[in-house]
């Protein structure tokens, strides 16, 4: 049995096989590595939009129109959502606005086929939602939201936009 150090690969082990799984494993690094970035950076993007559309709206009457200033409970829930996001949801980023009740709305857009979601955070945990999707086909409700899990129905109803069906 023959010993091997790769000062390249940063290996120490015994023949070929510790020097393919080495490898192997770094690639896999590599993979993951750039992903989490990329998912980590989209999320710090969503942060920031989150509390810039807060910090436009920390007054009563911010648009001229008597709308409420910016629910706390509502932003809490938002961001604790928007935490949550993963994998194919980042892939169309969702824009962040306040209503005139003050609370905290998220909108999904697939330009290329006209489809949409937009989730509204009540201050009590309840999410609102309302999706037009292809063909006139079109969903509305409510969910509640404990910010441990994302409620399966907003879920699917999101990955349906981005998929654009």
């Amino acid at each position: 049995m023959s010993y091997a150090i790769c000062e390249e690969e940063k290996t120490i082990g015994f023949g070929e096989t510790a020097i393919q799984i080495t490898k192997d494993v770094n690639d896999v690094l590599a993979e993951f590595n750039t992903a989490d970035y990329s998912t980590h950076e989209k999320i710090n993007n969503l942060d920031d939009d989150l509390n810039k559309a807060r910090s436009e709206a920390l007054t009563d009457n911010w648009d001229n129109y008597g709308a409420k200033k910016a629910s706390i409970y509502s932003y809490r829930h938002a961001r604790e959502f928007a935490l949550m996001l993963t994998g194919k949801i980042l892939e169309i980023p969702p824009e962040i606005f306040v209503d005139p009740d003050g609370s905290l709305s998220f909108e999904w857009e697939n330009d290329k086929t006209g489809t949409s979601i937009a989730i509204s955070f009540g201050d009590d945990g309840s999410i609102y939602y309302s999706g037009l999707y292809k063909y006139g086909n079109k969903a509305k409700g409510k969910e509640n939201f404990d910010g441990f899990m994302i409620p399966i129905q907003i879920y699917q109803a999101i990955i349906r936009i981005v998929d654009g069906r």
